[in-house]
């Protein structure tokens, strides 16, 4: 299930092919893009049950790419099903806010535990980080609509005391990618 929902992801990336006569733009949703919001929505009921959200924690991982591969589509629902699962994951993942001061309610974990439950995710964050800090640099400052959900992830990890440049899954690799994208 987690497979067809990451084909299904990708697939939704690619732009529907509609012009009005008038030349404005009209969006139809074809039957990929159907199927790639119901695979997200699926995921995202998945994850939010109670009952079985704790056995699905293996796979959040492959989850979160699932949910990054949707932020890069054309389609508005494919990105709305995408964010919707992002957000659970992030509580999943972290847990939710219980106390009313922000500062006081920091759900955190070391970057070295999270990439060690999702191995996954280290090198694609980090591979796409510096995809994103390349294309601002091109581009003028614009970047990707998945730079955001990114940040965001990146903003719940800490750094380890036990973090060393040659651990495998070390936080200062991002400061170069993030120092360039805080140049824009």
């Amino acid at each position: 299930m987690m497979e067809q929902a990451r084909e299904n992801s990708s697939k939704g990336s690619e732009s529907a092919d509609s012009v009005g006569n008038d030349g404005a733009q009209v969006s139809f949703l074809s039957q990929k893009h159907v199927s790639c919001i119901h695979a997200l929505n699926t995921l995202r009921s998945l994850f939010r049950s109670t009952t079985i959200g704790g056995a699905m924690s293996a796979l959040v991982g492959t989850a979160f790419l699932s949910a990054f591969e949707g932020f890069s589509s054309r389609i508005f629902p494919v990105k709305n099903s995408s964010m919707m699962l992002f957000a659970i994951l992030l509580d999943r993942s972290f847990g939710v806010k219980r106390a009313r001061d922000a500062a006081e309610a920091r759900q955190s974990l070391t970057g070295r535990e999270f990439f060690t439950r999702f191995p996954a995710l280290y090198p694609f964050l980090l591979r796409s980080l510096g995809d994103a800090a390349e294309t601002a640099t091109q581009r003028g400052g614009r970047t990707s609509e998945s730079l955001l959900p990114m940040l965001l992830l990146l903003s719940h990890l800490s750094t380890s005391p036990l973090d060393a440049v040659d651990s495998p899954y070390c936080m200062s690799l991002f400061e170069p990618a993030l120092q360039r994208l805080c140049n824009w």
